[in-house]
C-alpha cells in the first residue's frame, strides 16, 4: 500500500469514528455529464430557485479550490422513528418538522466532525489543504455520492443506498490528494435506475411534483415551495397540511426505506418533539426566532419564511381560537405574511359558516 493509500484509509477511519458509516472518494473532475444535465434542467426550468445558477462552479471543482485533486464523500443517516399523530391531537397548534430537520441542525453537526478530523491530519501532514462542506458548497452533493458510489439515484432524485436507505444527510470534503483510485468499488458515469417497477414516490407526491421517473418539478415540491421567498400559489396551500418545513412523502413509501433499524448521531435526538408551536413561533422578533430555532436546519431560510408557513397551517387547521395569532399580519410590512394572514382568516371564516 503506497503513501497515498495509508493516508486515504487513515482519512476514512477517522471519519467512521466520528459517525460517518459512508465514506468514499471519486475524482476532481470537471463533471461533463453533469454539466449537460444541468443545462437541460434549466432550459426545461427544473431548477430551484434557491439554489445557484453558475453551473460552471458545480460541475468544476477547481473553480472553488485550483489545486483540489479528489472529493472525500462522506453520508451520514438521520432516520428515526416519525410520530404520526394527526394535527388535530396537538394543543397548541403546531407545524410538522421534516425527519431533516430534528435535533441540532446537520450542516453544523456534519462539518464540525469533518473539520475535526481534517485539522487533525493537517498538523501531521504539511502541505495538506482541503475545504469541507455541508449542503451549502459549491458542488452537488448527491452526484459526488453517486460517482463515488454511495448509492444510486432514485426515481424521486433522492440517493439510495442498499443498506442505509435514502434518509442520508451528505458531504464532501475537497483535497489536494489524488484518492480516486483508493476505493474498489464501481463508479456510474451516468444516471442509472434502481426502482425498476416501481413508482410509490411518484404517486404518493402531493401535488404531482414528480412527473415521471427522475424528473423533479421544483415549482410543485413541496419541500422546495417551504424554503421559497414570497407568496406560495393558492393551489399547493391545502396540501401543505401541516407542514412548517420539508416534506418526507416520496421518501416514507419508498421500499429501501421500510424496517429500517439505524443508530443515528445523539445530535439528531436532542429534540424529541417533531414540531414547533405556532403561537411561539409568530410571535418571535428575530433574536428571539435566532435563541429558539437557530441551531436547526429549518432556520436557514429565515424567521419570514416560517411564519408565513405557519400562518397558512393555521388556515389549513381552520381553529377559530388561531384568529388573534393571525390578525397581527393582516396589516404587515411583508406582502407574502399579509396575503398569508388573509388567506388563513378566509378558510377559518369558511369552515364556521359551514358548521353554523
Amino acid at each position: 500500500m503506497d503513501s497515498k493509500q495509508i493516508l486515504y484509509h487513515r482519512i476514512k477511519r477517522e471519519l467512521r469514528k466520528k459517525g460517518f458509516p459512508l465514506v468514499s472518494a471519486t475524482g476532481a473532475g470537471p463533471f461533463h455529464d453533469l454539466e449537460n444535465r444541468l443545462e437541460n434542467m434549466s432550459k426545461e426550468g427544473l431548477s430551484f430557485k434557491f439554489q445557484s445558477p453558475e453551473i460552471e462552479e458545480k460541475t468544476n471543482p477547481r473553480k472553488s479550490m485550483n489545486d483540489c485533486q479528489s472529493i472525500i464523500v462522506v453520508g451520514m443517516p438521520y432516520y428515526q422513528k416519525d410520530d404520526d399523530n394527526p394535527p388535530e391531537l396537538w394543543n397548541p397548534p403546531v407545524g410538522r418538522l421534516s425527519l431533516s430537520s430534528r435535533g441540532e441542525d446537520y450542516h453544523i453537526v456534519m462539518k464540525r466532525k469533518m473539520n475535526e478530523v481534517m485539522e487533525m491530519l493537517n498538523r501531521d501532514i504539511p502541505g495538506l489543504s482541503y475545504q469541507c462542506h455541508v449542503d451549502t458548497g459549491p458542488l452537488i452533493d448527491r452526484y459526488l455520492a453517486y460517482k463515488a458510489g454511495l448509492g444510486n439515484y432514485g426515481y424521486n432524485n433522492q440517493l439510495i443506498n442498499e443498506t442505509l436507505g435514502s434518509y442520508i444527510f451528505l458531504g464532501y470534503i475537497m483535497i489536494n490528494q489524488d484518492f480516486s483510485q483508493s476505493d474498489d468499488h464501481h463508479k456510474g458515469e451516468k444516471f442509472r435506475p434502481s426502482c425498476a417497477g416501481c413508482e410509490a414516490c411518484i404517486k404518493a407526491c402531493p401535488t404531482g411534483a414528480l412527473e415521471e421517473p427522475y424528473r423533479l418539478n421544483p415549482d410543485k415540491c413541496l419541500s422546495g415551495i417551504l424554503q421559497t421567498k414570497g407568496m406560495i400559489p393558492d393551489k399547493y396551500r391545502p396540501l401543505i397540511e401541516d407542514r412548517l418545513y420539508g416534506c418526507d412523502e416520496c421518501q416514507k413509501v419508498c421500499p429501501y426505506n421500510q424496517g429500517l433499524e439505524i443508530e443515528i448521531d445523539s445530535a439528531f435526538r436532542k429534540e424529541p418533539q417533531n414540531a414547533v408551536d405556532l403561537e411561539k413561533l409568530l410571535g418571535y422578533t428575530n433574536k428571539e426566532f435566532k435563541e429558539a430555532l437557530g441551531h436547526n436546519a429549518s432556520s436557514w431560510r429565515g424567521a419570514g419564511i416560517l411564519k408565513r408557513n405557519g400562518l397558512i397551517i393555521l388556515g389549513n387547521l381552520k381553529g377559530s381560537a388561531a384568529l388573534p395569532l393571525i390578525l397581527p399580519f393582516l396589516k404587515d410590512s411583508r406582502e407574502d405574511l399579509r396575503v398569508s394572514a388573509e388567506w388563513a382568516r378566509e378558510e377559518i371564516e369558511k369552515f364556521k359558516l359551514l358548521k353554523e
